[in-house]
């Protein structure tokens, strides 16, 4: 598990052993705080209620419970524990309690301590401990009050009912807590998602490349890599959204995004920049955008979706590279790789001008 992530955060992770550590880290200190001041609270009380050696017995394992509970507590609000570390000290936690109830039920030889081990068992069902752990603890529990019900001589059926009601209640709230937590993630992760996805063509948008594209720069800084970036410009869209319609014109960008994925590579970051533009974030060298655009336009000249009499495949392509050890951010690649296609653009254009003209010249 991930041990940087705050347990918060952790609670809404897509990985569901996170997020159930995340939701028992989230309540860790509070928790052990509660109880330690509720041993401390009956420190004291067992001497004046009880009375006797069973009193002072109670009341010295009350206290170092407080103390054990406490220490925990301020460890927890000070230095959260790592997730890996959550689920083994709640268990601690309702094992401490365990100890102090069945202690309790044997010396005093009352049945009705029983209620202590129901909490117990409920307890250890909404902290959502995993299933190995929440078992353990609830065979545990069931242990203990067997013990005691055996010294005390008491109702076994009346309270194994009690204790068998208090365990399923456990489960439940067990159950509920982490479709709670389930469904929280889930919204989660579908915002994100969709902030971060273009709902057309299902690509990164501007902001995914943003964020991936400075994930890929940290990776090629550290690698002492070069970084690549190619601008694509889909030449003619205008002219299908105005003569076929905008549908026939979101067909034509998913058949562009559809190319894409089928050309690059699958490490790299692929990214609608808007309209009609797309982005290639490549770690490493990246094709020439002769190369880049021969393939797209092979890939392209196959999809079901672009019929010649819509559009013929024309691409406008540049391309930016980062050498190792440059510090160019995203931001000017991405300038000097729109700079590029617009210059590529500019040229292919006068170059088809020319030889327009001079096959004008030619037939006169």
């Amino acid at each position: 598990m991930t041990l940087s992530r705050s347990a918060r955060t952790a609670e809404l992770s897509v990985n569901p052993e996170v997020r159930y550590a995340g939701a028992a880290a989230a309540v860790l200190a509070p928790v052990s705080a509660s109880v330690a001041l509720l041993y401390v609270l009956l420190a004291v009380a067992h001497p004046l209620v009880i009375g006797g050696e069973v009193g002072t017995v109670m009341s010295v394992v009350a206290a170092l419970s407080a103390i054990g509970l406490g220490i925990m507590a301020l460890f927890c609000f000070s230095r959260p524990p790592g997730l890996r570390y959550a689920n083994l000290l709640m268990s601690l936690l309702v094992v401490v309690v365990l100890v102090n109830s069945g202690l309790h039920m044997v010396l005093t030889g009352d049945e009705r301590q029983t209620t202590d081990l129901m909490l117990a068992v409920v307890g250890a069902g909404v902290a959502i401990l995993p299933t190995s752990w929440n078992v353990a603890v609830t065979v545990l529990a069931w242990a203990t009050w067997i013990v005691g019900i055996t010294v005390t001589g008491g109702d076994v059926v009346h309270w194994g009912l009690a204790m068998a009601m208090a365990t399923l209640v456990g489960q439940l709230a067990r159950y509920g807590r982490r479709s709670s937590l389930d469904t929280a993630a889930e919204s989660v992760s579908k915002v994100a998602e969709l902030s971060v996805q273009d709902p057309l063509t299902g690509l990164a948008n501007r902001r995914g490349l943003e964020i991936l594209g400075d994930e890929i720069l940290l990776i090629a800084r550290d690698s002492d890599s070069g970084v690549s970036v190619a601008f694509i410009d889909v030449d003619g869209l205008k002219e299908v959204n105005d003569g076929f319609g905008h549908d026939r014109g979101d067909d034509l960008l998913i058949a562009v995004a559809t190319a894409l994925r089928a050309t690059c590579r699958t490490t790299d970051v692929i990214a609608r920049w808007g309209g009609d533009e797309f982005v290639v974030l490549t770690l490493g060298p990246a094709a020439s955008p002769d190369a880049l655009e021969s393939r797209l336009q092979d890939v392209l000249g196959a999809e079901p979706g672009v019929s010649p009499a819509m559009w013929r495949p024309s691409l406008s392509i540049g391309v930016a590279h980062r050498p190792a050890g440059s510090d160019d951010d995203l931001e000017s690649l991405l300038m000097r790789a729109d700079k590029d296609m617009y210059d590529r653009r500019s040229q292919r254009r006068g170059a088809e001008q020319t030889e327009a003209f001079r096959g004008g010249r030619r037939r006169a």
